[in-house]
């Protein structure tokens, strides 16, 4: 084994160590450079385009998470400064209280629905009690 095969060995081991990937890791090192743009930062490291449309898979991922817990950004740090801004603000605070309700899973940034191609029937009651 030659000298690159054994250094690639040991950087693979060490990264490895928990559950992120050598390239979730050098996505979110990418991430951190330019800003947040995680569809930017998958390119740049090797994912394909089509994953990288949907930043998602990587940024739902454990080893995401572990490498944004090893770089500071904890749950509890999100938490904690997010409420201290709420807290901070007496008015308009709707844009925190939407992040925050984000994080904690209870909002979506989209909602599909579809009902394959074909009309979507409302019943007449249901019609009514709405457009009253």
């Amino acid at each position: 084994m030659g000298t690159f095969e054994l250094y690639c060995l040991v950087m693979k081991i060490w990264y490895n160590n928990g559950m992120a990937t050598i390239k979730q890791r050098r996505a979110v090192m990418k991430m951190v450079e330019n800003g947040g743009n995680a569809s930017k930062a998958m390119r740049e490291v090797g994912y394909s385009p089509n994953t990288a449309v949907n930043p998602d898979k990587l940024t739902r991922t454990k080893g995401f998470r572990e490498v944004a817990d090893e770089l500071g950004l904890t749950d509890n740090f999100i938490l904690s400064a997010l409420h201290e801004d709420i807290d901070y603000k007496q008015y308009r605070r709707e844009p925190e209280l939407r992040l925050a309700a984000k994080i904690k899973g209870m909002l979506s940034d989209k909602i599909d629905i579809t009902s394959d191609g074909k009309p979507l029937v409302i019943p007449q009651a249901l019609f009514d009690r709405y457009t009253e």
